[in-house]
């Protein structure tokens, strides 16, 4: 309990130092025979990320943070850094002074922590990464991470779809493989279904339709799997709103930080080249389409669907997708 609770006073030691410092204040006022409530004694959030600016609700902030306001420290819990509401027009980085903080990962109703939450979390002892949910169980929440974990990457090297996705999930495993806070994922793409979707790897389609959801067939499948991290599947997508070819169907939060995202409802335009590769306008998903195309989906920056024409695209990049326990 003694080491759980140093933990927290090291996550928030910028509170307390406010705290203290506002007794300090308090007893210097108090002298001169004023009472000054801690509401009235301005605190700087800026590097703590508590939602007030004063004295008394940081520490407010801090109590029901650190969950000793339940009498108990849950060891899971302290990787998370601090979670924020979604809303596209007041939240959608989690960096905007308007972000309501919320605690949904401390509750284990089904869907407390709802799409797009923004979850700043521990991914390991020096590395901390900002997501949004995609799916909340109760027990784990499936989070992707808020910009691409690497940009100009291809799909597979084959220009072959029958492959399946082993270029870009080997390097993501690679780049992930040192997030030891996060759940170890194992599945078998072509058997495995993600967040009660199908778990068909080919996927039909009808533009400006959510008929892209006929996923009723394997183009591909691949021994099982295991790592810290995996690609969004095109069934998740659409759980979220997607459409194929509709712009703006999905939420804001999955477009946003891709190049040219700024003039399709986001805030962030994020790297648009690296290495001298192409503009990262889109990011990989798990599904390719069931056609005789060679044709790959993605997420692209105009907030829907699309599609690559080869597996080698480089104008792609990969978000992360986790899994943390509550």
């Amino acid at each position: 309990m003694l080491e759980k609770l140093l933990r927290i006073i090291q996550n928030h030691y910028k509170i307390i130092s406010a705290f203290v410092l506002g007794i300090l204040v308090s007893g210097i006022v108090v002298y001169a025979e004023t009472i000054l409530a801690g509401k009235d004694v301005s605190y700087d959030n800026s590097q703590s990320h508590s939602s007030y600016n004063n004295v008394q609700g940081a520490i407010e902030d801090l109590y029901q943070r650190s969950d000793l306001s339940s009498g108990s420290c849950t060891e899971g819990q302290s990787n998370f850094i601090v979670a924020y509401i979604y809303d596209p027009s007041t939240c959608l980085t989690g960096a905007e002074s308007t972000c309501k903080v919320t605690t949904c990962y401390k509750n284990k109703n089904v869907g407390s922590c709802e799409a797009g939450t923004i979850i700043e979390y521990r991914v390991n002892d020096s590395t901390i990464k900002t997501f949004h949910v995609l799916h909340d169980d109760g027990i784990e929440i499936t989070m992707q991470q808020r910009e691409s974990t690497i940009y100009n990457v291809v799909w597979n090297d084959y220009d072959d779809k029958t492959k399946g996705p082993v270029t870009v999930l080997s390097k993501l495993e690679e780049a992930t493989k040192d997030w030891k806070n996060v759940k170890t994922q194992t599945y078998t793409m072509g058997t495995t279904d993600f967040n009660g979707t199908n778990s068909y790897t080919g996927c039909s389609y009808i533009k400006g339709s959510s008929d892209v959801a006929t996923c009723t067939m394997n183009v591909y499948t691949l021994e099982k799997r295991s790592g810290k991290s995996r690609l969004i599947t095109v069934q998740e997508a659409l759980k979220l709103g997607c459409q194929y070819i509709a712009p703006h169907t999905c939420p804001n939060f999955m477009n946003n930080y891709l190049y040219n995202s700024i003039n399709n409802g986001g805030t962030m335009d994020d790297k648009h080249l690296e290495n001298g590769a192409s503009n990262n306008s889109g990011y990989w998903t798990m599904n390719t389409i069931s056609s005789s195309d060679n044709h790959v989906f993605a997420i692209v920056n105009d907030s829907s669907i699309s599609r690559s024409f080869t597996t080698k695209d480089l104008n792609r990049s990969v978000r992360a997708v986790v899994v943390v326990s509550k």
